[in-house]
């Protein structure tokens, strides 16, 4: 258990002992909430998962939020990092929907404050609904705020980037885009509200990465790789195309990025079993824009983790709020290292059982 202050407003004291410059950027923090409406479970590593309490939970740290925002103006918005609601296999989609309306309603009054709220899609979320009902009720991409969004190439896409007036771009990248391992029956998820036909592309696709991984590591003498179960998935060809061109266009306006996703995106940052499929692939691809890229932050693996590239980018995995003793939520800040603005750090300031970071960038 970390040993952080108990709420936002006695942060504020310990986040200017840190670094006394104003924040460039400002943005509050959740992973992993996964409210469900099913009793308390011990997880397969021993620790309480507290479905019903997260509701509350959520409640006290949009209260923190926005009690930030009203009394200094500073915060930007927030980013949810997936499985918000728990999807649980017997409850089926009525109770997801139950579960899924009770966050929204939390999240809604970020919105009606005025603070746009980044999401991503986790694989809980996708159980027993349709990407686009999920996306239409948490409303991400974010229509209701200032900011440019830019979309994926189909309406159903669930990944975007949201670019903001001040010189930063978050892009948002949906790694349940690919999923179904090519031995399950089981379709995958994110694929039921798809097009038919780009259903069947992107399982056959799908099962063409799966396959592609198994025999690199079979050609290296080397099992299974431990990232290909049916919890994770991986990142479509058409989407990592979107991700380049995004940071293309963001070194030419000479912006700093943020990358969100549910899965996380290098080795070492979470536990091997937790990673993105297509990881290597993916974390290789910011490292060439480190110049641009100052982070990753994402859930899923509930324990939290971190590792630097070589090449200077930060892949942050954020505790879960489900398996937090008291809570788990934080804002995250980018501001200057130097007198002279060059170099910039990114810190994370954390409430309950989310971890203190603070993360120089040196670009």
């Amino acid at each position: 258990m970390s040993s952080v202050p108990a709420s936002l407003s006695s942060l504020s004291a310990h986040a200017a002992n840190a670094n006394s410059k104003k924040a460039m950027l400002k943005l509050g923090v959740v992973a992993d909430v996964q409210h469900g409406l099913i009793p308390n479970k011990i997880s397969h590593t021993g620790r309480v998962q507290h479905f019903r309490a997260t509701r509350w939970r959520l409640e006290q740290a949009v209260d923190e939020w926005l009690e930030v925002h009203q009394t200094t103006g500073e915060l930007h918005g927030v980013l949810n990092l997936g499985d918000s609601l728990e999807g649980d296999w017997d409850g089926g989609a009525n109770q997801a929907t139950k579960e899924l309306e009770a966050i929204a309603t939390q999240f809604d009054r970020l919105q009606d404050a005025g603070l746009p709220v980044l999401h991503v899609a986790g694989n809980h979320c996708l159980r027993h609904l349709p990407g686009t009902l999920l996306a239409e009720r948490l409303d991400f991409p974010p229509t209701r705020h200032q900011g440019v969004v830019h979309n994926g190439e189909y309406d159903d896409d669930l990944y975007y980037a949201y670019q903001t007036s001040d010189g930063f771009r978050v892009v948002a990248l949906d790694t349940c885009e690919l999923s179904g391992l090519p031995e399950c029956a089981w379709p995958g998820y994110s694929l039921t509200h798809r097009d038919p036909q780009r259903a069947d592309e992107l399982r056959e696709e799908a099962h063409a990465m799966c396959d592609r991984l198994r025999a690199e590591a079979s050609a290296r003498n080397e099992p299974d790789p431990p990232q290909l179960c049916r919890w994770n998935g991986g990142v479509s060809k058409r989407q990592m195309s979107f991700l380049r061109q995004q940071l293309q266009e963001s070194r030419k306006l000479n912006e700093k990025v943020l990358v969100m996703s549910h899965h996380p995106l290098k080795s070492g940052a979470a536990r091997e079993s937790a990673l993105c499929w297509n990881h290597h692939e993916v974390s290789a691809c910011l490292d060439e824009f480190s110049d641009v890229v100052l982070g990753s932050v994402c859930g899923h693996d509930h324990h939290g983790g971190y590792v630097q590239s070589d090449t200077g980018v930060h892949f942050v995995t954020l505790e879960a709020m489900l398996e937090a003793e008291s809570n788990a939520f934080g804002i995250m800040s980018i501001v200057p290292h130097s007198d002279d603005g060059d170099e910039l750090a990114l810190v994370i300031q954390g409430v309950g059982y989310m971890t203190n970071r603070y993360l120089t960038c040196f670009q």
